[in-house]
């Protein structure tokens, strides 16, 4: 099949979760508090019966949540793909300096 980018609010992304149809899901998470609004979950690791999950920091402070559904390989492509790749780069290339 085709990709599909899903877009929405807590409440659709939660829909689309629970109708079992999301097979890959890339959630950026910037640590700052907002004071309100919905939580996507308590913790990531509540869609861990279903999904891989991939934790991949940047430098900038944000980490990016990579979700695979577990009977799917993540083969991301196109722009998305090569942020992805540039980004654990990035993150290799400064691990390996520190170390």
């Amino acid at each position: 099949g085709k990709d599909v980018r899903l877009g929405g609010g807590v409440n659709v992304v939660r829909q689309f979760l629970d109708a079992d149809l999301v097979d890959t899901m890339h959630v950026s998470v910037a640590a700052i508090e907002l004071g309100r609004g919905e939580r996507l979950w308590t913790s990531p690791d509540e869609l861990l019966d279903r999904f891989h999950l991939e934790r991949v920091p940047s430098p900038s402070g944000v980490t990016h949540l990579i979700f695979n559904k577990i009977d799917q390989k993540f083969n991301p492509t196109g722009e998305l793909g090569n942020m992805l790749l540039d980004a654990r780069a990035k993150v290799y290339a400064i691990k390996k300096t520190i170390q």
